[in-house]
């Protein structure tokens, strides 16, 4: 019982210096590489994913290395390449669904994409770009109406993408632009934004202030 719990210590104390980069894994005795000391080891390295024997790997392994890179998810043994693991790597890389088994590629998946990443659209397959899927899109993310096609670049879709971010408006299209309801709902978007960084301004300098404020208290105290 005694050398378990000196062998728990020193594998907790090789963990802490492989995840502060003071030890390398050839640092650490062959006794002691646990899982936890894998699990640590890739924490700083997340590219040496494939250089973990394999009865060590599992999905929390996967997911810390591609959270901490999402290159690392070309080391991803397939088993552990779900639609929930892709759909998280899109957060940060999209392109990363240019790599997804075919077998994922279906409009559950798209329209789940869609809500991760502005620009996850683009990597959609045509056929799969239906207009309801854009209509999710935009209504995350204004911008993603740069990857909506021309022709589900519809008035109404086109406002919502404009609702929620005002620089979509440059990929409208033209005749879209010249109607006399979008020039007065951009002015009254103009409007409302424009309130809108006020309020915001305003907290901030509120929450300056009351900052401010503190540390004149704590300062007069010494």
């Amino acid at each position: 019982m005694q050398n378990k719990i000196k062998d728990e210590e020193y594998i907790a104390y090789y963990a802490k210096l492989l995840e502060t980069g003071k030890a390398t894994l050839t640092d650490i005795p062959r006794k002691f590489r646990t899982y936890d000391i894998y699990l640590a080891y890739i924490k700083r390295n997340p590219l040496d994913l494939n250089k973990i024997p394999e009865k060590y790997i599992n999905q929390k392994m996967c997911d810390v290395a591609t959270t901490k890179n999402p290159n690392a998810a070309k080391f991803v043994p397939n088993k552990f390449k779900t639609p929930e693991f892709y759909l998280r790597l899109i957060r940060s890389n999209p392109a990363l669904m240019l790599d997804m088994p075919s077998g994922y590629q279906d409009e559950w998946f798209y329209s789940s994409a869609v809500l991760m990443h502005p620009k996850a659209l683009d990597f959609i397959p045509e056929r799969y770009q239906t207009y309801n899927i854009c209509l999710d899109a935009v209504s995350a993310f204004g911008e993603a109406l740069a990857y909506v096609p021309e022709r589900h670049k519809t008035l109404a879709l086109c406002s919502i993408a404009v609702g929620n971010n005002l620089k979509a408006e440059e990929f409208a299209p033209e005749k879209i632009k010249a109607l006399p309801s979008w020039k007065s709902m951009i002015a009254a978007q103009a409007e409302k934004e424009k309130k809108n960084n006020e309020t915001h301004e305003k907290k901030l300098r509120e929450k300056q202030e009351k900052s401010d404020e503190f540390y004149e208290i704590y300062r007069n105290l010494f």
